[in-house]
């Protein structure tokens, strides 16, 4: 269904092998903290909404991305409740939020015949529970919702604030010596970000660089789009290729309202870009006229 999601299970897991494997077997194995990249996370509701179709409403707990039943049934009804307003980037109808734990990033779309096509990061979670032994305590996921710009994650989550407690008490329930953290995708521009956030926090060089001595053992970046990525440019031009049932038009004008669309073109974003939450491309609905 993702076409694009389908080999990172694969491919992270080649990536932990080769490197974590190295230590010694009576080493105790480091807390790993996964950050899944651009929709990647399962997005869920926080409010009913009523669609024209017979059983395709949409309740509080449903999940919005990805729910092909929705999507098939009441397409209209599911890309309202995925849009954001472009102005703030506020919720539309539905109140989408991401979903918590590993269940929200091991497949998109749960189920016989859906599972296996929205794998996203199962194979890397079985291997690290399986062959690494990695608990509950021990095993962290940064779930947000992908839609937003990295200031709106902050102001409406308190994704970062979050993010800095769920690391630290990583550190002190495990006495560790740090994480380490695997990212793909835009979930590198989230650390990244973080980090840039992290140092205002803490006010001075040596405590910021404290703070990462005794916390980040180690970084993995999978897929980071460092430079930006061109399949942004794809997306707010001409809609991206996601393997959904959907038009490339619609899905422009849905991808448009996502904040975290212009995070990734090519260019420098930080935390005192003036222009980072600006307003990119606005879309207007084609009109079909008859002759």
């Amino acid at each position: 269904m993702v076409k694009l999601l389908s080999g990172l299970g694969l491919l992270v897991g080649a990536v932990l092998n080769a490197t974590l494997v190295t230590s010694a077997p009576d080493e105790a194995v480091l807390p790993v903290l996964l950050i899944p990249g651009y929709a990647s996370t399962q997005l869920h509701a926080w409010r009913s909404e009523r669609c024209s179709g017979l059983g395709h409403d949409v309740a509080v707990g449903d999940r919005v991305w990805v729910n092909l039943a929705h999507l098939i049934g009441q397409q209209e009804c599911w890309l309202k409740c995925m849009s954001l307003r472009v102005e703030d980037q506020a919720d539309i109808s539905c109140k989408l939020r991401a979903g918590e734990g590993i269940s929200s990033i091991a497949e998109l779309a749960p189920g016989l015949l859906t599972g296996p096509m929205s794998i996203v990061w199962r194979n890397v979670i079985e291997t690290l529970t399986g062959h690494f032994d990695l608990g509950p305590h021990q095993l962290m996921v940064a779930s947000y919702d992908w839609r937003l710009p990295p200031s709106k994650l902050q102001e409406r989550d308190h994704f970062f604030y979050t993010l800095q407690q769920k690391i630290e008490d990583a550190v002190v329930q495990n006495q560790s010596q740090g994480i380490v953290v695997l990212a793909h995708s835009l979930g590198n521009n989230v650390f990244r970000y973080f980090l840039e956030w992290l140092q205002r926090q803490l006010h001075t060089p040596d405590a910021y660089q404290t703070w990462l001595d005794s916390h980040i053992a180690s970084y993995f970046a999978v897929g980071s789009p460092f430079l930006g990525s061109s399949e942004s440019i794809e997306a707010l031009t001409s809609g991206s290729s996601v393997t959904l049932p959907l038009s490339k038009e619609s899905l422009r004008q849905l991808q448009v309202t996502f904040g975290s669309t212009q995070w990734m073109l090519p260019f420098p974003r930080s935390p005192d870009d003036p222009k980072a939450n600006e307003v990119l491309v606005t879309v207007r609905p084609l009109t079909n006229t008859a002759y």
